[in-house]
């Protein structure tokens, strides 16, 4: 009652509404004012409980398995650093585990994001705490193997050891641009115009890309794909496909703003930019030329959903 009273008198009603709707655990407030620290808290924004108030994101985050298992990675950091930790211990924390895992540069880099996009949800980019954690500095690395595109003779070469179904699914993967995700969660269709891809990345994933030649439906598990194509990929990566088709696009004289929504990296939707008579022009148009650039025929597509082709 004393405290209330003290935070009353000092105009703190925004600790007294976090007190009153359950955002600011009473003790936490009740430590500092048995300390006669009560004046020296900050907003009410950055009181909460930081390991909780994290937790309870990441369950409520929609993001893909893979995405929700790295940041658990981070939970685990952030509860080891600063166990009774609040909010606006973030940057301090971000700070010491920087120099923990100087060896670890992804590893830290991953965690930075996270906390970011974290801050970014719950209070907005516009605040203080979200400069903080932007000012701490991400670490510099090389990556393990640098980006390889394969060439249209390659790109046949592999869709040849890698045998049947793994070679087309590759080949589908490096004539629309999909990535793993892409292709095995979010799914795509063939439609009158191009192959729609659903993805969910970010907002311009949701795309049409022109249609090449045939387009194989994943016929066997993520996992199992990955170790053929690691096995015979001669060092390259999956997302190296999609690596393909960026310079595929190239390759075909597709221009910049076209290839940079076949990628993803432009607008929600196509139709944003375009009206949808000049979208299936030019559709076609860049189907006929990335044809050519493989030297596919001018055939119809082909869907495969199983069994032999």
């Amino acid at each position: 009652d004393r405290m209330c009273t003290v935070l009353w008198d000092a105009a703190r009603l925004d600790l007294l509404d976090a007190l009153a709707t359950g955002r600011i655990h009473p003790m936490t407030m009740y430590e500092r004012f048995r300390a006669g620290h009560l004046s020296t808290l900050p907003s009410a924004d950055v009181l909460p409980a930081l390991v909780d108030t994290l937790r309870d994101w990441l369950e409520a985050s929609e993001v893909s398995r893979e995405t929700r298992r790295g940041r658990r990675n981070v939970l685990v950091v952030v509860t080891r650093l600063a166990p009774t930790g609040t909010l606006g211990d973030l940057p301090d924390v971000l700070r010491t585990y920087r120099a923990q895992a100087a060896a670890h540069p992804r590893a830290f880099n991953l965690t930075r994001a996270t906390l970011q996009a974290f801050v970014r949800d719950r209070l907005g980019k516009s605040h203080a705490l979200y400069a903080a954690l932007s000012d701490v500095p991400a670490l510099k690395y090389r990556p393990s193997c640098l980006p390889r595109p394969f060439s249209p003779d390659q790109l046949r070469a592999l869709v040849k050891t890698l045998g049947h179904p793994h070679g087309l699914m590759a080949w589908t993967m490096a004539t629309t641009g999909m990535g793993p995700k892409e292709y095995w969660e979010d799914g795509f269709e063939v439609t009158p115009q191009g192959i729609a891809i659903h993805g969910q990345k970010r907002a311009g994933r949701e795309r049409e890309v022109p249609r090449v030649s045939v387009v194989a439906e994943p016929q066997v598990s993520r996992s199992r794909w990955q170790v053929r194509f690691r096995a015979h990929g001669g060092g390259r990566t999956p997302y190296d496909l999609r690596r393909t088709f960026a310079n595929l696009l190239v390759e075909a004289g597709v221009p910049a703003n076209r290839r940079a929504q076949y990628m993803g990296h432009g607008p929600r939707t196509q139709t944003e930019l375009y009206e949808r008579a000049e979208l299936e022009r030019w559709l076609a148009e860049d189907g006929a030329a990335l044809r050519r650039v493989l030297g596919e025929p001018e055939a119809g597509l082909r869907v495969v959903r199983g069994g032999k082709a």
